[in-house]
């Protein structure tokens, strides 16, 4: 069997052999591995505390847009300068940019900034990596996010949404 051999300052001929480095590399690897793994699980857990701040935020601009106006933007053409948006839905993607960025104006008194998904939401990729807005009729709204590892709850949420509002979300 193979030695690698250390010389110390005491002369004496100490070492490790072939098969124990081998191991320690290997031990070495499979600890490294298991704290990665748990860096990207708490990776997602501090995106997804990220997202539930969010749409507190929004939620509040929201309310106090609510007080000041009497009504929650509405994006089916019936309130006069609103965009119309397929659904009503307000997001950050292309087809509905229109209804995001008249909500962010409307809110701006109340928010400095309308957030956006920790990922960036549309673009790179769309896979719901964005937040949503609706209004049916101006006196009710839903936000909602999709969620990486929090249980999706919400009352009346879509599956696999978390959902936020004055309405179940998926009576829309």
């Amino acid at each position: 069997m193979m030695k690698i051999f250390f010389k110390h300052s005491d002369k004496t001929n100490k070492g490790f052999t072939l098969i124990e480095l081998l191991v320690v590399i290997a031990i070495i690897g499979i600890l490294s591995s298991v704290v990665l793994a748990s860096l990207n699980s708490a990776r997602k857990k501090g995106r997804d505390a990220h997202r539930v701040s969010d749409l507190r935020q929004i939620r509040t601009a929201l309310e106090l847009y609510y007080d000041t106006n009497g009504y929650y933007p509405l994006y089916s053409g019936g309130q006069p300068g609103s965009p119309a948006c397929s659904g009503r839905w307000a997001l950050k993607h292309p087809s509905y940019i229109s209804c995001w960025n008249d909500l962010a104006a409307k809110l701006l008194p109340y928010l400095s900034k309308l957030s956006n998904d920790p990922l960036g939401g549309y673009p790179p990729t769309y896979t719901y990596n964005e937040y949503h807005y609706r209004s049916f009729n101006g006196q009710d709204y839903c936000l909602l996010m999709y969620p990486e590892l929090l249980p999706r709850v919400g009352e009346g949420c879509y599956p696999g949404w978390y959902c936020v509002g004055t309405r179940q979300c998926n009576n829309y």
